[in-house]
């Protein structure tokens, strides 16, 4: 057997204004399997995040070996902007996935309100 390397991803939180269409978009139109139910939580995560006194709404979900963390917040504005970022804006770029069939795959990102942009 392999020895663990000493460092890696355990996942990828991705902050979201909407935690139910996200979930839904992520599992209906992109196959990912949910770990959980989305679930709420506080302290102590409210201080992790930088947002005291915040609640939290959780979801993780899986897509191979990798997986996300979809964060929403009940009482706290989730802010940034929502339109896409050229390449070589600073942060979190991309994501690649390997699909079966990419015709169907695109399908039901359009389906579940994703824009596919062929460049």
């Amino acid at each position: 057997m392999a020895e663990q390397p000493s460092t890696f991803i355990r996942h990828i939180g991705l902050c979201t204004a909407d935690i139910e269409g996200a979930s839904t978009f992520y599992s209906q139109a992109l196959g990912f399997e949910p770990l959980g139910d989305i679930v709420d939580i506080g302290a102590p995560f409210d201080e992790l995040v930088e947002q005291p006194g915040a609640t939290l709404r959780v979801q993780q979900l899986k897509c191979g070996e990798a997986t996300i963390e979809l964060l929403g917040y009940r009482d706290t504005e989730v802010t940034g902007a929502a339109e896409r970022k050229p390449m070589n804006a600073l942060g979190f770029t991309h994501m690649t996935l390997m699909v079966a069939d990419i015709d169907d795959t695109v399908a039901r990102i359009c389906e579940f309100g994703g824009q596919v942009h062929r460049n």
